[in-house]
């Protein structure tokens, strides 16, 4: 599953993962699963300043939403530090701190819609994987073996 032997998959989200979900009509969002305990949400300071950052602008639209997810994160979130940046989104830099913290945590699935992010796959050791992918698996309760680079 995951080099610390977690029984939950562990899942870095870049931000417009955690837009998408908030605004869901699924039955179940990515954000539901993780409340439900399917998975652990890791965040670094960076994302963590980013998602402040970025939601604070729907706050007006999902006020309700956006609070509980803040409160959320407070509460469940796998807190990673990153000791530095690998630096490998150059075409969009602040996309770095998500693949920084993946790697620092060994996270088992970046999820990310971002192409910059998908274009780096070949650099880092954790899968990038697009929501819908992240969601059938979830869906359908099985967590595939995710293979990782050497």
């Amino acid at each position: 599953m995951n080099s610390n032997d977690s029984p939950r998959p562990r899942l870095v989200c870049d931000t417009n993962v955690i837009v998408g979900a908030l605004f869901s009509r699924r039955r179940h969002s990515l954000l539901d699963y993780w409340r439900q305990g399917r998975f652990d949400l890791l965040v670094s300071a960076a994302i963590a300043a980013e998602y402040q950052t970025i939601l604070k602008h729907f706050q007006r639209l999902q006020a309700r939403a956006v609070s509980q997810f803040f409160n959320d994160v407070a509460a469940r979130a796998v807190r990673v530090t990153v000791p530095g940046s690998l630096n490998l989104v150059s075409n969009d830099p602040s996309d770095n701190k998500f693949c920084d913290c993946a790697e620092s945590a060994a996270a088992d699935v970046l999820v990310s819609a971002d192409r910059h992010l998908h274009a780096v796959q070949v650099h880092v050791r954790v899968a990038i994987e697009r929501p819908r992918t992240v969601l059938r698996w979830l869906d359908d309760g099985r967590w595939p073996g995710v293979e990782r680079q050497a």
